[in-house]
């Protein structure tokens, strides 16, 4: 790995209503989520989690990768 000891893996394994899951990561500079369309539900108002981690992770300089299957 180019990074040893400077990343952090996320992987989400079901629905996610509430973000306070990322409040409480291990400090780290780079940080991999996996599965973000656990972030999006096919239901009225479905994308507001999503909406609302998008507006998160704009007001960081972390770097992220972040992976979706919609």
């Amino acid at each position: 790995c180019a990074y040893p000891g400077r990343f952090t893996r996320i992987k989400l394994d079901s629905f996610v209503d509430d973000l306070s899951i990322f409040r409480d990561l291990p400090e780290s500079e780079i940080y991999i989520i996996e599965n973000c369309h656990f972030l999006a539900q096919r239901k009225i108002d479905g994308f507001y989690t999503l909406h609302k981690f998008i507006e998160m992770i704009l007001q960081t300089q972390t770097i992220l990768f972040i992976g979706i299957n919609l």
